[in-house]
């Protein structure tokens, strides 16, 4: 039997279901009502769908028989709005078909898909479920990167002498850390993280940490030096790279829709973060001596706001440094969104990149609560729910 967690708004409801599906990187399910119940959830679904987390959200509809019902609407087209998917229940017979249709396009396209039921469908037999039911959530193989694309980053980062690596969720949802050290490792320069990949690279000497609208002044002043920019997971906004325009720009990623979405890179590689960086660096490593820049850090102490003093910051930034020093090292973090956000953001400390979740995906102010409620239920059942993407890589 799933875990069953009432709310009392439908906003909340799919907030939690995408909090606890982000942290444990698993299909949840939601079960929202029909018309409001389903307007209710839009900031929600949204966020979720911009943050591509895969859920079910099953929702009520009004009879198919036709005639005026007061809490008719076309809810295809209010699904649409959000950037979900949306699958219908065509008939009772029919019903585990969609269902694991629903949940299969969830995994696969890696988004919240609606699965919409109309209230007379809901009232037929469907019978039992077939037996090849749970092959809806298997997880597609990594995708391995062209060979011709390899040798092209590899070139990239040999003339560079300044690199940065960039991880962002998609890095984090690779397992990709240990690859993207290692490549950091053969070529010298820094690594920093997008603000969903924050944690990742946590307690390496090199990180600078979150680069963007909340980075700190050293890293601002990181990122203008570096000379070539490659990004895994990530999407290369013009928010995160605002202060260096200039460097050359790589973007590796296994959703070729992401490219040039935001900015368009010198060079794509389509590909799995943690295949990608594992190949450049084993490529890299059997050029002759001398071919790979290795300048080693660029930026002086490479954490260099670690020995400044609490009188010299806000006093915000003195509050959320204690809150950091007092904490348990093991911790969650949930951010929502408003103008408090970059303090949390620069000061709390993760233990890895699955410990961070922001939900301002869409720029919505109030989500965190229900995030962090879904968020915690993954603590409440982490002996029986490993993360999906840690399991599925060993």
């Amino acid at each position: 039997m799933a875990d069953y967690t009432a709310a009392r708004h439908e906003n909340g409801a799919l907030s939690m279901a995408d909090g606890y599906s982000r942290a444990c990187g698993e299909v949840s399910a939601c079960a929202l009502t029909k018309g409001p119940g389903l307007t209710n959830a839009v900031t929600a679904l949204t966020t979720a769908a911009r943050a591509r987390t895969p859920l079910v959200v099953v929702v009520g509809d009004t009879p198919t028989w036709g005639g005026r019902h007061f809490q008719d609407i076309v809810q295809a087209d209010v699904v649409a709005s959000t950037g979900a998917g949306f699958q219908p229940v065509r008939a009772p017979a029919a019903a585990h078909e969609d269902t694991m249709l629903a949940l299969a396009r969830a995994v696969r396209e890696r988004r919240p898909v609606v699965l919409n039921a109309p209230a007379d469908v809901l009232a037929g037999e469907c019978g039992d479920p077939p037996e090849t039911a749970g092959r809806a959530l298997e997880e597609p193989a990594p995708l391995t990167p062209p060979r011709e694309s390899v040798a092209a980053l590899a070139q990239v980062l040999s003339a560079a002498q300044r690199p940065l690596i960039l991880a962002g969720h998609g890095a984090v949802r690779a397992v990709a850390k240990d690859a993207l050290l290692a490549l950091r490792e053969q070529v010298g320069g820094m690594c920093a993280t997008t603000l969903r990949g924050k944690g990742i690279f946590e307690g390496d000497e090199h990180d600078l940490g979150v680069l963007g609208g909340f980075e700190k002044d050293a890293s601002r002043e990181a990122l203008r030096a570096a000379d070539c920019v490659v990004g895994f997971g990530a999407s290369m906004n013009r928010l995160t790279l605002k202060n260096n325009p200039a460097a050359t720009l790589v973007q590796c990623g296994d959703d070729p829709a992401s490219f040039g979405a935001f900015l368009d890179a010198d060079l794509t590689v389509l590909g799995d973060a943690r295949l990608v960086a594992e190949e450049v660096t084993e490529l890299l490593r059997g050029e002759r001596p001398g071919r790979v820049a290795r300048p080693g850090p660029w930026q002086g102490s490479a954490r260099p706001w670690d020995e400044a003093e609490d009188a010299d910051r806000p006093r915000v930034n003195q509050i959320m440094r204690a809150c950091d020093k007092a904490l348990p090292r093991d911790r969650n973090v949930v951010v929502d969104v408003g103008h408090f956000m970059g303090w949390p953001v620069q000061e709390l400390s993760v233990p890895d990149g699955r410990s961070f979740v922001c939900s301002g995906d869409f720029g919505a102010i109030g989500l965190g609560v229900g995030t962090a409620v879904g968020r915690s239920g993954l603590s409440r059942r982490h002996a029986r729910c490993a993360p999906g993407w840690a399991r599925r890589r060993g």
